[in-house]
């Protein structure tokens, strides 16, 4: 694979020297190179495939771009530039050094539920500042996410990204189909409720160690019976963004990053007036769950 993906990297001139090639997700390929003019690691990102020689795409692609260039947050990757090299559109992004979200889950199985909803605040806090620069995250999955060394959750992949009143329909990826919200499923166009659906599907992930499905066919359980010791509310609440009917689910995702902070804050106040030998009856639910499959 990696042999395939070095013949696709476009010609660069002197401004970047390639390191490696970081992989191939769909039709869009990652390398690493070092911006000479910069003096720091970057990324570019770029189609590769057949897509590489579809005009259309390219353009599609370039407008993906053009709509988060210029975004910045701490928990946002930053979009350094976007150019043409040879009529393919390349994004220049910084390099995060940091662990694939769902990797980094597999490998911190005895997290206790405080850590797990301090990393659940920074998930939900990512894709509310892309709501309220007027942007959805379409295909928003355990991919887009790394864990840095502090702990410190980045979001690294836009995903199909479009403005929030923006008509626009495009196909889902396998992966994507397995987070995606029923109306997306049934080919309705996304609203940000679709996007606290699949906010709901990497909380239920990261609160119980399992998918919350592995198919888009298959149902989703209740958290709430899945994982008794869980608090009441914060189990009902990840409930609701999972709720088949968009109606029924938080009204935002700045309603639901409010609602997580609440039950954050409850815990602290419940850990705080408790022993510590008498808190275990509070710890994550997800100690010693089975690897992720």
């Amino acid at each position: 694979m990696t042999a395939q993906l070095e013949r696709t990297i476009p010609s660069f001139d002197d401004a970047y020297v390639l390191d490696s090639v970081l992989g191939q997700s769909g039709q869009v390929a990652r390398c690493k190179m070092w911006s000479q003019q910069q003096r720091r690691w970057v990324v570019a990102r770029y189609l590769c495939g057949p897509a590489a020689l579809d005009e259309q795409a390219q353009e599609e692609f370039l407008a993906d771009y053009e709509h988060v260039e210029g975004l910045t947050h701490p928990v946002l990757l930053q979009v350094l530039k976007v150019e043409r090299v040879d009529s393919v559109v390349i994004g220049i992004e910084e390099f995060v050094e940091g662990t694939r979200f769902d990797r980094w889950l597999d490998a911190n199985t005895s997290m206790e539920l405080s850590e797990r909803m301090r990393i659940a605040i920074q998930l939900v806090r990512a894709v509310c500042c892309l709501h309220e620069h007027d942007h959805l995250h379409l295909g928003l999955s355990e991919h887009a996410f790394v864990v840095q060394a502090d702990r410190s959750l980045r979001l690294v992949d836009f995903g199909r990204h479009a403005f929030i009143h923006e008509e626009r329909h495009s196909s889902l990826s396998e992966e994507e189909r397995r987070n995606a919200s029923p109306e997306e499923l049934a080919g309705q166009l996304p609203s940000m409720q679709s996007d606290v659906f699949q906010v709901g599907a990497l909380l239920f992930l990261l609160l119980s160690g399992r998918r919350a499905r592995l198919s888009p066919a298959a149902p989703i359980p209740s958290l709430v019976e899945l994982e008794p010791s869980l608090p009441m509310g914060l189990g009902q609440l990840v409930d609701r963004c999972l709720s088949d009917n968009p109606e029924h689910r938080p009204s935002s995702v700045a309603s639901l990053l409010k609602g997580l902070q609440e039950q954050f804050l409850q815990l602290r106040t419940l850990k705080q007036t408790r022993s510590s030998g008498s808190f275990a009856a509070v710890r994550s639910p997800a100690r010693g769950v089975p690897r992720l499959s």
